[in-house]
């Protein structure tokens, strides 16, 4: 991605919002690692500057909770999937997504005096409805792998079917040329031994070797027409599934690596609840945050690159 690709990505929200994210879990990393080393002072400047940077995101989300709804109304009941398991997550899911957002919101307002409310309860509501979208997308995600792989092994199966066609096509191709060259050379050898027999054929003879159609003959042997490149097509549709295959592999571990955080910031007891240190808390939200990078880096290029061709 070039330099006007990647200004363009942070002038969006959603791609300032993963650099702050990126950020935040990565002082958080730092801040766990020093404090192991013994460096506390430092420890703590980078603590606070990761919860400056998530207090941040917290505030740039008190917008989220339109862009959701449009996101879950036109989701509705899920009419225009077919596979009503999917269908059935889906629904589950925006509930989900659609109650963490004014979970979070409430908790913010109690924290910032807003309301007189302890906000402690509130914080922990919108990291259980966050926990339950993140399972509720990995198992989205794992139906989706399931059917991809099947689609994969199908077309798979068709391209070897395809290849093998052609091999034979090809195999009878060359042996047929053998037996067309050999005729051609016992048409040659018949027509020589018959100029011996006398010198009122010669004429004839040289005439006929002369005619450009025989030489063409003798030289390039009538060719079949090439077979087909739809015997081919299985294979170039191969590649897309895998690519969206590899997506939906990077988005699994990612919510994964989320999951592990999310079940951490629950109570003690339930679970590794509160048992996880800073390092790996950090290291975690790091590398679900690079990951959830990398595939919106991906998807923006790609949109880019579209609008670039339609020009």
């Amino acid at each position: 991605m070039d330099g006007a690709t990647f200004a363009g990505f942070l002038e969006t929200y959603r791609g300032r919002d993963k650099i702050y994210r990126i950020l935040s879990y990565l002082s958080q990393f730092v801040a766990g690692s020093l404090d192991k080393l013994g460096h506390t002072e430092a420890s703590s400047r980078l603590q606070a500057l990761g919860s400056a940077l998530s207090a941040c995101r917290v505030v740039l989300r008190l917008g989220d909770d339109l862009a959701m709804w449009q996101v879950t109304k036109s989701f509705g009941f899920g009419s225009t999937e077919r596979n009503p398991i999917l269908r059935a997550l889906g629904v589950v899911q925006n509930l989900f997504d659609q109650l963490y957002y004014p979970l979070e919101h409430i908790a913010w307002a109690c924290d910032a005096g807003i309301l007189k409310r302890p906000s402690a309860v509130f914080w922990l509501a919108s990291v259980g409805a966050w926990g339950m979208s993140l399972i509720t997308s990995i198992v989205t995600l794992l139906v989706q792998l399931h059917g991809l792989n099947l689609a994969i092994a199908g077309r798979q199966r068709v391209y070897t079917a395809a290849s093998e066609s052609l091999n034979n096509l090809t195999s009878d191709e060359e042996e047929d040329d053998e037996e067309e060259e050999d005729m051609v050379n016992a048409q040659d050898e018949s027509l020589s031994s018959q100029s011996l027999q006398g010198a009122r054929f010669r004429g004839g003879v040289r005439q006929h070797k002369a005619n450009p159609s025989f030489q063409r003959m003798r030289r390039e042997p009538p060719r079949r027409d090439a077979p087909s490149s739809a015997a081919w097509s299985p294979m170039r549709r191969i590649i897309p599934l895998e690519v969206q295959r590899r997506n939906l592999l990077l988005h699994l571990a990612q919510n994964l690596t989320d999951l592990v955080n999310a079940i951490h910031w629950m109570p003690p007891g339930f679970l590794w609840g509160g048992k996880l240190s800073p390092i790996l808390v950090g290291a975690n939200g790091l590398f679900s945050s690079l990951v959830g990078l990398y595939r919106m880096l991906l998807q923006h290029q790609m949109k880019h690159n579209m609008e670039s061709n339609e020009s």
